[in-house]
């Protein structure tokens, strides 16, 4: 277990700034953390990894890690009936799930996270171009989130671009007793449907196509040159009359429609962000609050 790194009974260290890449293991291929242990990993890179279940971090056993700002890339479960591609939280596992990116991965089900009798917290993640369906396209379910047995929350994410063979390309909950709750994020791009489940609440959310739920819109993406554009989350916004040049996204307050101006060639407005608000997104534009 955990091809390139093991945590095991009741252990926490801190993983920063380190490369993962090209390990194997049953579970976790690049990292696994098992039996209560509680370690940190910060702004890594977990790249390329592969396993039976869980290709790129398996969190297992009452495990409770803390996963921020870390890229997750490229990884695969690679097994027939192989689960969660970049991250398998599994078995009683309370993973935080921070600021990480979470793209390009693969498995039979759950191409980006894979959700199994945990509870996961997953906040400002971006999750984007995973795929569902490693050897059977047509069958495969949850191409970003699969759950069974979990209400993952997530907030401020963005699921877009996501694919699976079956209805929930952005999250699937394959049952009953799974109630995700979805807060202030989008979901776009994701194929075939995106969102699966009967106990899936979303509010103050951009969902392609609409979705019934307490605050949530759907407006176009225009970037400043006039295409589309993803949308990620900002963790820090500046202050009101604060100029945010170095920013890419600003706020707009739904109920009240206050909103930010753009001093560039063009402005542009998606729901997003946080409590009850919208965030905003072009490329080429200084911004001030209005």
């Amino acid at each position: 277990m955990g091809g390139g790194i093991f945590c095991f009974f009741e252990s926490a260290p801190m993983f920063r700034g380190n490369t993962i890449v090209t390990n194997t293991a049953e579970y976790g291929g690049g990292v696994n953390v098992h039996f209560s242990s509680s370690p940190t990993l910060q702004d890594n890179i977990i790249k390329n990894n592969t396993a039976d279940h869980g290709g790129g971090l398996c969190c297992d056993y009452f495990s409770s890690p803390t996963i921020q700002g870390n890229s997750i890339t490229g990884n695969s479960a690679s097994s027939a009936s192989g689960f969660g591609g970049g991250i398998l939280c599994n078995y009683s596992s309370s993973p935080e799930i921070i600021d990480n990116t979470i793209a390009y991965n693969s498995a039979e089900d759950a191409g980006g996270i894979a959700c199994h009798e945990s509870s996961a917290t997953m906040e400002g993640c971006t999750l984007s171009g995973n795929a569902a369906g490693f050897s059977d396209h047509y069958s495969s379910r949850g191409g970003g989130i699969y759950c069974r047995s979990s209400s993952p929350r997530l907030t401020n994410c963005t699921i877009t671009g996501n694919f699976a063979g079956l209805p929930g390309g952005a999250i699937k909950c394959a049952d009953t007793s799974s109630a995700a709750r979805i807060l202030n994020s989008i979901l776009w791009g994701d194929i075939p449907n995106k969102i699966r489940g009967n106990k899936v609440i979303v509010t103050y959310s951009d969902v392609e196509g609409g979705w019934s739920g307490t605050g949530n819109k759907v407006f176009r993406s225009i970037s400043a040159d006039g295409s589309d554009v993803i949308l990620i989350t900002p963790r820090l916004i500046p202050a009101r009359g604060t100029p945010a040049s170095n920013y890419h996204c600003w706020l707009v307050d739904i109920e009240t429609s206050g909103k930010w101006t753009a001093h560039g060639p063009a402005s542009a407005r998606l729901p997003l962000g946080q409590a009850e608000k919208a965030v905003l997104h072009l490329r080429a534009a200084d911004v001030m609050i209005e």
